[in-house]
């Protein structure tokens, strides 16, 4: 969760003026929240409940500087109010695999879609099959799911092929894994609508 010049550093000139997919998808809802729930209907329907927690957007910059330091220097000393949800996380991430697999904040963008964004972790799983994970530490959004499949398709246009995506909450005793299944077209038509919107 950087800051926008934090999250352009590096990139390519011509991407540094493409808009984030979050401010995308609160565009979209903000001017037409019908498009939301059209595109989560399988989301739902699905057996994937959509689960709340308490709104803690501002610490969960925290976190997520907390688990990318894990990621890339080993297991530290969580600060006492993440200490169950930094645990219970960490013992997550060991069920995916090798840790060498472990990429965090990727920096993903798209020359089709004209849009940027940063991954929490890209990892392989015990399969060997490549993933994206986004950690969410506030009350659920209803545009996370697609948020994800965003990623996914960014991830893919850059090279990664990226097999599967979950959106993880982080909890004291456990995290809830949400896995996002893949469906064609959401992309499409959530930016087909912004374009629309924006003219």
């Amino acid at each position: 969760m950087a800051s926008d010049e934090e999250s352009i550093k590096g990139l390519p000139e011509h991407v540094k003026k493409y808009p984030r997919v979050s401010h995308v998808l609160d565009y979209v809802i903000a001017t037409h929240p019908r498009v939301i729930e059209w595109a989560l209907r399988f989301y739902e329907d699905g057996g994937h409940p959509l689960r709340y927690m308490d709104d803690k957007a501002s610490a969960g910059t925290q976190f997520h500087e907390m688990m990318e330091a894990h990621v890339k220097d080993g297991p530290l000393t969580p600060p006492e109010e993440w200490k169950g949800e930094y645990d219970s996380t960490v013992k997550e991430l060991g069920t995916l695999g090798n840790p060498g697999t472990f990429v965090p904040e990727i920096k993903l963008w798209s020359d089709k879609w004209h849009v940027r964004g940063t991954c929490d972790l890209m990892a392989c799983n015990a399969e060997g099959r490549l993933g994206i994970v986004d950690y969410k530490t506030g009350r659920h959004r209803r545009t996370h799911p697609i948020q994800l499949l965003f990623y996914r398709e960014m991830a893919i246009e850059q090279g990664h092929p990226v097999e599967w995506q979950e959106a993880w909450h982080p909890m004291k005793t456990k995290v809830s894994r949400i896995e996002v299944p893949y469906e064609p077209g959401i992309v499409e038509a959530v930016m087909k609508l912004y374009s629309y919107l924006e003219e």
